[in-house]
């Protein structure tokens, strides 16, 4: 490198030339060119090593990663197989009302024996099975974002069974009736047995005296536009009427067998009708809230109305 700045050095000095610069700005020049080469030198000898490979960029805390957060919570229905934090927090729940669960976050047969010891205290139906109904008599918060795909195991749009006490109940959808296809489930309960809603959302629609078919009846709606219909009832919680707001498990009515049911067996009849359009199976939908089928309470559902 040396002997090559000498080289330009000696190429700068005064020759015998027609152009006669004065040689001390070509020496000055001469300088700015071994300042030049210097730098390019080094770039050039920084460029032959190997730098770090980039790092790629993380989230700042104004910029957090896209969550369901923002979502409400749910509870998942709860029942034998299952395991989570939501587990553990209902067999802790039963621990501390005196009933003997390890509380170790596997829905087994020892937690399915709690919850029907308090499925009994309550005074419902002992099905074995944490519907969100139950989850929040026993005070518990909803943990699980809407869209989980684990939330509700089987059911679609139920959060609660529509009956809460002794009841029967079979998979009578579209089974013949004198008026034409069955459009629901019946579910078989003792006269005055509560209704209750099936799911977070709003009234739509209250028929308080038998003016049609389906008697004294309640058409709800929930907040994803799922309606449900309420049949034959023998009456309407006082003071219910459209547009009020109503949450899973709480009581609209009550068990009867008014409009064509008049003199047959008490009965629920339960329609679901996804977008508020045509019903639907409930079966699925009532044996993943409660998967108990008593052949009994099939041949009396067949013979409902």
């Amino acid at each position: 490198m040396e002997n090559a700045q000498r080289g330009s050095l000696a190429a700068m000095e005064p020759t015998t030339s027609q152009h006669h610069t004065p040689v001390r700005f070509r020496r000055v020049a001469a300088g700015l060119s071994i300042a030049v080469a210097s730098v390019i030198a080094a770039s050039s000898a920084a460029a032959l090593e190997f730098p770090d490979p980039p790092r790629p960029l993380l989230p700042s805390a104004a910029a957090p990663l896209a969550s369901r957060s923002d979502e409400p919570a749910r509870f998942r229905i709860l029942r034998e197989g299952m395991r989570g934090q939501d587990v553990t927090a209902l067999q802790r729940e039963l621990a501390r009302r005196q009933i003997s669960v390890a509380a170790d976050g596997d829905f087994g047969p020892g937690t399915r024996r709690g919850v029907r010891i308090q499925q009994n205290r309550f005074g419902v139906r002992a099905s074995g099975v944490a519907s969100a109904g139950f989850q929040q008599r026993l005070g518990l918060a909803p943990t699980y974002r809407d869209g989980a795909a684990d939330v509700l195991e089987g059911a679609r749009y139920l959060r609660e069974f529509p009956v809460i006490g002794e009841y029967r109940y079979s998979d009578d959808y579209e089974a013949p009736r004198p008026q034409g296809r069955h459009d629901g489930n019946d579910i078989i309960a003792p006269k005055g047995t509560p209704v209750v809603a099936v799911a977070d959302g709003t009234i739509q629609r209250v028929t308080p005296i038998e003016t049609s078919r389906g008697g004294i009846s309640v058409w709800q709606l929930d907040e994803e536009g799922n309606s449900y219909f309420f049949a034959h009832l023998d009456g309407i919680v006082t003071g219910l009427s459209a547009g009020d707001p109503v949450r899973a498990g709480q009581r609209i009515g009550s068990v009867g067998n008014t409009g064509d049911a008049r003199g047959g067996v008490h009965h629920l009849h339960f329609e679901i009708h996804p977008g508020d359009g045509p019903s639907i199976n409930p079966y699925p939908e009532l044996r993943a809230l409660d998967p108990a089928v008593d052949p009994l309470g099939a041949s009396l559902a067949r013979s409902a109305s």
